[in-house]
């Protein structure tokens, strides 16, 4: 497990993402993305509901972190939510109860954290009505907040790329006596929410970080603000330096607990 991160200040919308925690084609994706995003109408209440899916391992959470930061947004992980290791069912609902619903009200979203450790719900956590929210894990994407949704992003990477990211971390031994069940009720949430078919923007993030238009209802407007080969596109060529420029083929503002801690709210952080 690692520990959780600090708050960080917010950083003022239109600020590129600190380029020391993420670099290169990442960066780029995660600019392009926040660009796309802020040309967006709100898609709940007076929020722009924006959720990274995918699979285990596949990066999602550090371009969440960076999206996030650049949009100057709070972001929710869903590991924070889900119901323990049998939890990724279930958490549409939990997304549409806690998160959609308040927003729909004008009031904040209010979930409870999963304590990992004990197995078991512990305090509730607040994050403030802004005009971004970042939803970040497997399932967040999920039919039951789909039309919710201002934006749906897609991010994968190869198989053996994913794993060994997932066996690198800290709370892998944690992790493994789980790790393929967990493997199982991911493919079994995306084949029934179809979320690959469904999402707007597709991030490949193996070897290279490249974004695609999706097939999603604003597939379109991805292709418009810049997917596929890295360029001159919205950070330019001097901001990006020339080993960045090959052709591709294809911190944030945190939640605040209510009892005062800040951060994830637990003393481990597991990436799903």
């Amino acid at each position: 497990m690692s520990t959780s991160p600090a708050a960080r200040d917010p950083v003022p919308a239109g600020v590129p993402v600190d380029r020391g925690r993420i670099r290169g084609e990442t960066a780029a994706v995660v600019e392009r993305l926040a660009v796309l995003v802020r040309a967006l109408p709100p898609s709940v209440g007076g929020t722009r509901l924006i959720a990274l899916d995918g699979p285990s391992g596949s990066g999602k959470s550090t371009i969440a972190r960076g999206l996030a930061e650049a949009l100057d947004a709070p972001v929710i992980h869903l590991d924070e939510v889900y119901d323990g290791w049998n939890g990724l069912a279930g958490i549409g609902d939990q997304l549409r109860r806690w998160v959609v619903g308040p927003l729909l009200a004008g009031r904040a979203p209010r979930w409870r954290r999963y304590d990992w450790a004990a197995d078991r719900y512990a305090g509730w956590q607040t994050s403030p009505v802004a005009a971004d929210l970042v939803l970040d894990g497997c399932g967040a994407g999920t039919g039951g907040v789909a039309r919710h949704l201002a934006l749906l992003v897609w991010v994968d990477a190869p198989a053996e790329v994913r794993e060994e990211r997932v066996r690198s971390r800290g709370d892998w031994a944690w992790y493994a006596p789980h790790r393929a069940g967990w493997a199982r009720a991911e493919s079994l949430l995306h084949e029934r929410e179809r979320t690959y078919e469904r999402s707007d923007a597709l991030v490949h993030n193996g070897e290279r970080t490249v974004l695609e238009p999706g097939a999603g209802p604003r597939a379109e407007a991805v292709r418009a603000f810049g997917a596929g080969a890295l360029g001159a596109g919205v950070l330019g060529t001097e901001a990006l330096g020339t080993g960045d420029l090959d052709p591709g083929p294809h911190g944030h503002r945190v939640s605040r607990a209510d009892d005062g801690e800040e951060g994830h709210g637990r003393d481990g952080h597991l990436a799903l």
